[in-house]
């Protein structure tokens, strides 16, 4: 009798937590979330290990719709580009450095539409180069995000200016 009100009891927590969740983790959260790990997977720790990188990329894939375009100030920049190719532009950039650290703050999310989020928000690259001059990166960036199988994909990315510190 009292084991099996224990259980009664462990089974309606864990539902009430499941719902929870659920209710809680609405499309700004999870629109939020592919930024962080994004950020998570850009960034590179000191001796980092070569499997972990390949994880990393990996990751990058699954955020980018499969024809994800970037508008930039420069011109061999810009264009269509599929996941790969954005996580292999990525880990190019990401190999120069010791290490590094990204960041998107200041994020601003509207939904126009049940299927579409624009947002605006500041990246913020910090980091050391192979031959240890520091860097700090701040460009304000727009991007549009697609609801496709139930997740948000980035589908376009506009750089609007270089911020000065």
């Amino acid at each position: 009798m009292v084991i099996s009100r224990i259980i009664s009891i462990i089974i309606l927590v864990i539902i009430i937590v499941f719902v929870m969740m659920n209710c809680f983790h609405n499309d700004t959260w999870k629109v939020k979330k592919q930024f962080e790990t994004l950020s998570t997977s850009i960034a590179k720790k000191q001796g980092e290990k070569l499997l972990h990188t390949g994880l990393k990329k990996n990751k990058i894939n699954d955020l980018f719709d499969s024809k994800c375009t970037f508008k930039t100030q420069l011109y061999k920049n810009s264009g269509p580009f599929t996941p790969m190719e954005i996580s292999n532009r990525i880990f190019a950039v990401r190999n120069n450095f010791v290490y590094l650290s990204v960041n998107f703050v200041d994020m601003k999310i509207d939904f126009p539409d049940k299927n579409t989020a624009i947002t605006t928000f500041t990246v913020k690259a910090t980091g050391k180069r192979s031959d240890g001059k520091m860097e700090n990166y701040y460009r304000e960036a727009d991007c549009v995000l697609k609801l496709i199988k139930d997740s948000w994909l980035i589908s376009e990315i506009v750089t609007v200016e270089v911020l000065k510190k």
